[in-house]
This record gives C-alpha cells, structure tokens and sequence, in this order.
C-alpha cells in the first residue's frame, strides 16, 4: 500500500494593505467647503488607496475613479458656460432678447447636467 506523506503546508502570510483612509467633507451649512476641489481630493485618495492592489476589481475601480473625475469635469464645466450666460445676459450692451436667449442658453447647460439632456 502506497503511503503518502502528509507534509505541513505553509500558507503564505496574507500581505498587509493600507486602510482606506479619506478625507471627511465638511457639511456646507457649518461653512466647510464642499467644492470640486473636495470632490476630486475624496477621488484622488480612492484613486490612491486603491494602487496597491494588482487585481482586476482594483483596475475596475480605478477606472470608475477615473470616470468620476470626468464626470465632475464636466459638471464644472457646464456650470461655467451657465454662469458665463448669465453675466454676458446682464451686460447693458445685451438686447432684450439677447439676454432672454442667453438666459435660456444658461438654463440648458444646468439643465443637460441634471437631466442628461438640452
């Protein structure tokens, strides 16, 4: 009868990782900022909490990182051009229906970012 030897395995210690550790956002109405710089700075640590893993879950989510940080992109810049509608719509030059075009041009860029859509 064959024997077979049970030898001890030795497991691979498990490797340690570094916590998730973020920044809190501050609440709004205490006067904490809670801007695009708090935005991205919360994506920017996930992004960099997150590169000491090598698995395809860890690449997935610093993707999604990566399409947060577009999206707050272009959040911001929707809220720039409305802005800018706004101030060029209360210039004295603006005719009337100028301004009421711009205005509504405003309201389409805010509008895009919150339904998806002009």
């Amino acid at each position: 009868m064959n024997e077979v030897m049970a030898t001890p395995a030795q497991a691979a210690p498990c490797p340690k990782f570094a916590p998730l550790v973020t920044t809190p956002v501050g609440k709004s109405w205490e006067g904490d900022p809670v801007t695009n710089r708090e935005a991205r700075r919360l994506v920017n640590e996930v992004r960099a909490w997150d590169q000491q893993f090598n698995a395809p879950d860890a690449l997935a989510l610093v993707s999604a990182m990566d399409d947060m940080e577009h999206l707050f992109i272009r959040a911001w810049i929707e809220i720039s051009e409305a802005v800018l509608c706004l101030d060029l719509a209360n210039s004295p030059h603006r005719t009337p229906e100028k301004a009421a075009e711009l205005r509504a041009n405003a309201i389409g860029y805010l509008m895009r970012w919150n339904q998806g859509g002009c």
